[in-house]
């Protein structure tokens, strides 16, 4: 399938598919999320929260170790209730999906530094939210860092079974 980066327009990935699907071509992410994926494990907290994008970063059992202020008002759920416990499983169960989890796995498990772009729909009880995933896997720091940009939001209340702790 071949990807149109939704910025540049620029095609990438298997360009002799007929399928088209958008993501983020590696020369626009750092001037759309401001900074490379691989430099924000050099800001603060507090710098983290000043970002324009919804930043989540994962240790290696996938356990959510930063989770930044924009990612708090997209998702409606504090850091407090997220840091710490399992993305996967506890946080967002609907991103367990084989272009997400296992993606992520088999990096880990190859011991690759690499990035990912990707659409998602985010299905909360206050409606649905259509974003852009940027996923870094970073071999040397074992962590994974996942930036979440709101592409359009429909109020229509429609929401995944497992994410149903989520609330407004």
């Amino acid at each position: 399938m071949k990807q149109v980066c939704a910025w540049c327009q620029t095609i990438f990935g298997n360009v002799s598919m007929p399928d088209e699907t958008h993501g983020i071509c590696l020369d626009c992410l750092p001037d759309v999320f401001e900074l490379p994926v691989y430099s924000l494990n050099r800001l603060s907290p507090l710098e983290l929260d000043q970002l324009p994008y919804g930043v989540i970063v994962l240790d290696e059992n996938d356990i959510v170790v930063a989770y930044n202020q924009h990612e708090e008002n997209l998702a409606r759920l504090s850091r407090h209730d997220a840091i710490g416990r399992n993305f996967f499983h506890e946080i967002a169960p609907c991103t367990n999906v084989r272009e997400i989890s296992t993606w992520i796995g088999k990096m880990r498990r190859e011991k690759r530094t690499v990035t990912k772009q990707l659409d998602f729909v985010f299905l909360f009880p206050f409606g649905r939210e259509f974003v852009n995933l940027s996923i870094a896997v970073d071999a040397s720091l074992k962590t994974t860092t996942i930036l979440v940009r709101v592409v359009a939001h429909d109020e229509d209340g429609v929401q995944c079974q497992s994410c149903a702790g989520h609330s407004s």
